[in-house]
């Protein structure tokens, strides 16, 4: 049995993609966020820039974090790649104004609202054919009985611009996990007291977050932060009596959000929005005796959400990390 394990896995580093010369630097183990999934392996893979697989990235020997499937064996299987995400053109069921914020509701086929109902999902949205003008937006709600997904986005340059103007159709790229910092911390967090903080357009994220807490056996509260309209009010589970809804207005409630902080005293807090709402809110969370797990959302460049382009690109311990696929903790 032995030998031939070491000689399937012999042939599966024969597949790998050949550097020029062997990798001597030890690349700061991380998590993908595609691990595992479907669209596993990657572009990265083919590049031998694997973020989970170390042989994958020409190294000599294995170094992975097990992400419950060998990610060098698939390459090998598969001879390459797994399913790329593919922009198809979808029609749109709706749309909502407020302001310069719209709503728009699309419909996707229902094996894709499914895997959208996920903490974090986002897709990549565009107007038109050309793929330059593909832009990143938060799912607010997945529905795989009605096979839709609704988006929130904010009119603010030209790839928004050209969205709101579009027709019937858009085009429509899809799925993506990686739109918060903090899964583990989620994961994590069972059978406590949480808060999630959420405004601007930011708010988007917060309903399947406030799901996928209550999922876990939490009590969730949730503050919803004007100015703005809270238009992700309506989307938070009902009925529920774990889950309870607070409006108040930034900053001039700061105040009593600090006050609902430690008389909640959270095991976690997750934060969706800006810099000054996040600011506030961890302002706040520094007085608490006992510190919270974190998450927040992602407020980082992107453009391709494959790793591939640099948009997202950080130095983190003197190692280049790409963020839209790195799996970060608050």
């Amino acid at each position: 049995m032995e030998a031939s394990v070491a000689h399937l896995y012999a042939r599966l580093k024969a597949l790998r993609p050949q550097p020029s010369q062997p990798r001597t630097d030890a690349v700061p183990l991380v998590q993908c966020v595609d691990a595992g999934s479907p669209y596993c392996p990657c572009y990265l893979a083919d590049l031998g820039e694997c973020l989970e697989c170390s042989v994958l990235r020409g190294e000599t020997t294995c170094r992975c974090r097990w992400p419950g499937v060998c990610v060098l064996a698939h390459h090998g299987w598969q001879r390459g790649h797994g399913t790329r995400r593919q922009s198809v053109r979808v029609p749109v069921v709706s749309r909502k104004a407020y302001g310069t914020l719209e709503l728009i509701r699309v419909q996707v086929a229902p094996q894709l609202a499914a895997a959208l109902g996920q903490p974090g999902s986002f897709v990549f949205v565009r107007g038109g054919a050309t793929p330059f003008f593909d832009a990143p937006v938060a799912v607010v709600q997945a529905d795989p009985q009605a096979a839709t997904v609704l988006l929130a986005y904010a009119v603010l340059g030209p790839k928004t611009k050209q969205l709101a103007q579009c027709g019937e159709t858009v085009w429509l790229r899809a799925p993506y996990w990686n739109g918060l910092v903090g899964h583990r911390a989620l994961a994590a967090t069972r059978g406590a007291s949480c808060l999630v903080v959420a405004g601007g357009t930011a708010q988007s994220l917060a309903p399947h977050v406030a799901r996928a807490l209550l999922r876990q056996g939490n009590a969730v509260t949730v503050v919803l932060g004007r100015p703005g309209p809270l238009f992700s009010r309506s989307f938070f589970p009902e009925g529920s009596a774990a889950l309870s809804l607070v409006e108040m207005r930034f900053p001039q409630d700061a105040a009593a959000f600090g006050r609902l902080l430690r008389r909640l005293s959270p095991r976690l807090v997750f934060c969706a929005g800006g810099e000054r709402l996040r600011g506030m809110a961890l302002a706040q969370v520094a007085t608490l005796a006992e510190p919270p797990r974190l998450a927040w959302s992602i407020d980082h460049r992107m453009c391709c959400g494959e790793g591939v382009c640099g948009a997202c690109l950080s130095n983190v311990q003197g190692q280049p990390v790409r963020r839209c696929k790195v799996v970060q903790d608050a």
